[in-house]
């Protein structure tokens, strides 16, 4: 583009002095400072929120574990400002997105519409589009998109890039609440045992939170001292009292929160925490519902908050199969095997559990344990056919599982097969060890505690310390025990015939409500004697036969073992019985120093972004497509001189006034044409490039 005439009059080369010194190429370095200010807002933000996907950013971790790191309610507080702050910065980089880019696309346009080559070609009409910003009008853009040049439509791109950002952004990423354990959540004894360089107790002011509440859980090695004087009792107690429709406190399913997914069925929905629910409807085609269910020594549905903690469960099933009578044992086999008889008139009835009945089979071991135990009765009916012999196997399951806190959403967790090492307890865990094993973290083999010094004595059984043996064999013992009150029949005379069958009527037969429902199928079913016959000695009948009654109510339970399926019911729900009795007497003896605390709190509830390998993918990507835009941008204008900062109003009038004729300037910049500006107005599309083609070098 030519600027001047080859001759220059008197006073012109004064003029093209003043006009080269105008418009002196020189480096601006402008557009750097406001890419580099841009980027710090549009970067940022995004790099909190992805590490706060995983973490908070002035902390490790969101799980505040006794003795690696030490929360409190302000540092809480930091990481939601950290996502506040975030929020801010992304809001103030959405609004200067527009008008920084457009800022860099003028600079840049300076040079692009300087001659660079001898090659390089620009016409007016695009260079008017730059001028016009035609990047962020979308007629002219359109208009012109043919001929547009590329540094317009990289602009368009660009700008295209920042407006739909922002709301890709918030589609893709996520919120949820997080709850954070704060030393507010834990009681101080943790940290004063625990930690070793932190203040004793946490700060807290007036008016905070609530705090926690508080369960025990055994230790699997304590389980061992549990003396089984005490433990039978208490099964034959829960037996007595069993009401099949009852809600059982205790009483953990599967399928999560104690209670699962409840079936249609109205009627049987509320009676999933009954023991009529998994024994009654066990084998009804409509209900394709895991059935399994467990005990453990915390109440069902129990839930931490924002701490974490594993707690022990027991689950024992029961399988039973009708055999030959000459496969019941003729010796039980075992070290100490439980044995029991019964014989009368009527019938004859023989029990057999094998293995030891002295001693438990538990050990210390936090990982899973299974113990496999079996079950053998013989009833013979004297002068009737109709007798039978059943064998009953049970499989029987002790470990961990993860209590439902904030961090799985509720949902208890499985049994586990291994215990968690020790970095996945700190990490992911506030577990420790009783007060008299120094709150530590707990490791795969928990120290024993003896039986004494766990306080059993004081419960007065000292006729029976021996452990608590297995659980079909704890509830054999329960069921046909000493006891018992088939012990009591069998031990009736003709002298107190009628007191025995006063003291079983009172509080002693195992399922009084239930019985009916266990053995219904069975064609000996005499589960109609037990009300009648206990009513007739209420109300003082004297036409009672003590003696009949009382063979008709051992009759009737005995005969339960008829029916396979009914014979599993009946054990699994005297193993249920006999794990609950375990774990919770012997958590309520070991909380005193044996025994391991449990804390449930609410925690400090902030806000963090969900993890999202989406988010992470397309945000980034187009993040980085407006870095690299916006660095090459920036490149672009500071690498090479130009002759105005901007390419606005102001320059394009410069340019008017030379095309005019009114200056000269511009020609400084570069070489003259020898044709003048008359040539350039016969070009049928004007040049647009800034200074002259390099036909004629002075």
């Amino acid at each position: 583009m030519a600027s001047a005439t080859p001759s220059t009059p008197k006073g012109g080369r004064s003029a093209a002095v003043k006009a080269k010194s105008s418009y002196s190429l020189r480096y601006r370095k402008r557009s750097a400072c406001v890419a580099m200010f841009y980027l710090i807002f549009l970067v940022v933000p995004w790099v909190i929120t992805c590490v706060m996907m995983f973490r908070p950013v002035n902390k490790p971790s969101y799980k505040n574990v006794p003795g690696t790191t030490r929360y409190t309610d302000g540092d809480a507080r930091a990481m939601q400002r950290w996502l506040h702050a975030a929020q801010v910065m992304n809001t103030i980089a959405t609004v200067l997105a527009l008008p920084v880019l457009s800022s860099l696309l003028a600079q840049a346009a300076v040079r692009y519409t300087q001659r660079q080559s001898s090659g390089k070609t620009l016409n007016l009409g695009q260079l008017f589009a730059l001028a016009d910003r035609g990047w962020a009008d979308v007629p002219l853009l359109l208009s012109s998109a043919r001929a547009a040049s590329p540094l317009l439509l990289f602009g368009a791109l660009l700008s295209l890039i920042a407006l739909v950002q922002p709301p890709i952004r918030s589609i893709l990423v996520y919120y949820e609440p997080r709850s954070i354990a704060t030393c507010t959540d834990l009681d101080d004894a943790v940290y004063l045992t625990r930690d070793i360089n932190v203040p004793a107790l946490c700060p807290r002011e007036p008016g905070d939170r609530v705090l926690w509440q508080r369960w025990f859980d055994p230790e699997p090695s304590d389980l061992a001292s549990c003396p089984r004087g005490l433990i039978i009792p208490k099964v034959q107690h829960t037996l007595a009292d069993l009401n099949a429709y009852d809600s059982q406190p205790y009483l953990w399913t599967e399928t999560g929160l104690g209670n699962g997914s409840l079936p249609n069925d109205v009627y049987t929905a509320q009676h999933t925490d009954s023991l009529f629910y998994y024994m009654v409807y066990a084998d009804a085609p409509k209900l394709p519902l895991p059935l399994s269910f467990y005990t453990s020594s915390l109440p069902r549905g129990t839930t931490t908050g924002a701490l974490r903690y594993h707690a022990l469960r027991q689950q024992s099933n029961a399988r039973c199969e009708t055999v030959p009578q000459s496969s019941f044992p003729s010796t039980c086999p075992g070290d100490a095997p439980f044995t029991a008889s019964l014989s009368d008139l009527h019938m004859a009835v023989r029990v057999c559990s094998p293995g030891a009945a002295n001693r438990s089979p538990w050990t210390g071991t936090r990982n899973r344990q299974t113990v496999n135990e079996d079950f053998w009765i013989d009833v013979e009916l004297n002068g009737t056919a109709g007798g039978f012999t059943t064998h009953c196997t049970s499989t029987s399951s002790l470990g961990y599982f993860e209590l439902g806190n904030r961090h799985n959403g509720n949902v208890p967790g499985p049994l586990l097969d291994a215990w968690p090492d020790r970095q996945d307890l700190v990490l992911n865990s506030h577990d420790l060890t009783g007060v008299k094993n120094k709150n530590k973290i707990p490791t795969t083999e928990a120290p024993p505690a003896g039986v004494f010094d766990l306080g059993f004595s004081y419960e007065g059984v000292s006729w029976d310390y021996l452990p608590t043996p297995g659980p079909l064999t704890t509830s054999a013992m329960a069921l046909f025990g000493n006891t018992s009150f088939f012990s009591a029949i069998q031990a009736a005379t003709e002298s107190n015939y009628t007191e025995v069958l006063k003291s079983i009527c009172s509080g002693m037969i195992p399922f009084p409500h239930s019985i009916s429902f266990f053995n219904s199928s069975y064609s000996l079913n005499s589960s109609s004697f037990i009300g009648p016959n206990c009513a007739f000695v209420e109300r003082g009948r004297g036409d009672v036969n003590p003696d009949s009654y009382l063979s008709n109510l051992a009759l009737s339970f005995v005969s339960t073992f008829h029916s396979n399926r009914t014979a599993e019911a009946v054990l699994e729900t005297a193993m249920f019985a006999a794990n609950q009795a375990l774990l919770t007497t012997t958590a309520s003896h070991g909380w005193r120093f044996y025994a391991r605390s449990i804390y449930s709190s609410p925690g400090y509830e902030i806000h963090t972004p969900i993890k999202s390998t989406a988010a992470l993918a397309v945000v980034s990507a187009l993040l980085l497509a407006q870095v690299v835009g916006v660095v090459a941008l920036a490149m672009y204008s500071v690498t090479s001189p130009t002759w105005t900062h901007t390419l606005d109003a102001l320059a394009m009038a410069k340019i008017g006034r030379d095309l005019g004729g009114g200056g000269a300037g511009l020609g400084a910049l570069g070489v003259r044409d020898e044709n003048g500006l008359g040539a350039l107005a016969a070009v049928e599309e004007p040049e647009g490039v800034v200074g002259v083609r390099e036909t004629d070098v002075d």
